[in-house]
C-alpha cells in the first residue's frame, strides 16, 4: 500500500512536467504528420503514354504526362541501349535522322535539369512519323533494344524514376 500510494504521491508533485512532456510529444507528433500530408498534397506522378498504330498510321509518339497534384521537375533524362550506352535525347534524335533518311517528321523535346511538368500537363518526348510502312517498320527495328529513363523530383527534392521499355511498346508492329 506505501509503494501505490508512493508512486500517486510523486505524480500529484510533479503532474506539470508530465503534462508538458504530454503537449511537447504530441506537439512533435502533429508537426510530422503535417509535413508528411503536405509532401504528399504536392507529390507529381510521372507517366510514359505512348499514341501510334491505327489512328496514327506510320506514327510514333512517347510523352510525358503528369498525373500527380504538384508540379515534377527532370533531373535528367536518358535513353539506354540494351548494350548499356547511354544517349541524350539529341543524340538519339541524331541517330535516327542518320539512320534512316525516310522520315516524314520527327519532333523531340530538350529537356535540361529543372524543367517542369505541371499538373495534369503533357511533355512530348518524340514523335515520329515514317513516309512508308516499310520504313517504320525499320525504325522499329531499331527501337527494340531502347529504354527512356527519366529521373525527376518534386519541391522536397525527392528523387523518383521511371521507365519505359521500348520493346514492349512496339511489339505490336
Amino acid at each position: 500500500m506505501y509503494i501505490q500510494t508512493n508512486i500517486w504521491s510523486s505524480i500529484q508533485d510533479n503532474w506539470e512536467g508530465i503534462l508538458a512532456v504530454i503537449g511537447l510529444s504530441s506537439s512533435i507528433f502533429f508537426a510530422w504528420q503535417g509535413r508528411k500530408h503536405n509532401k504528399m498534397s504536392v507529390e507529381p506522378r510521372l507517366d510514359f503514354t505512348q499514341e501510334s498504330g491505327e489512328n496514327l498510321p506510320r506514327n510514333f509518339e512517347l510523352s510525358i504526362n503528369n498525373y500527380g497534384l504538384g508540379p515534377g521537375l527532370v533531373e535528367e533524362i536518358q535513353v539506354i541501349e540494351k548494350s548499356g550506352n547511354c544517349l541524350t535525347i539529341q543524340e538519339f534524335k541524331n541517330l535516327i535522322i542518320s539512320s534512316n533518311g525516310n522520315l516524314e517528321r520527327l519532333d523531340s523535346t530538350y529537356f535540361e535539369k529543372g524543367t517542369v511538368i505541371g499538373v495534369n500537363d503533357k511533355k512530348v518526348i518524340f514523335n515520329i512519323q515514317a513516309k512508308t510502312n516499310q520504313d517504320f517498320s525499320f525504325l522499329v527495328a531499331q527501337f527494340l533494344n531502347i529504354e527512356i529513363k527519366l529521373t525527376y523530383t518534386n519541391f522536397y527534392k525527392d528523387k523518383r524514376s521511371i521507365t519505359f521499355d521500348l520493346s514492349r511498346a512496339l511489339k505490336e508492329f
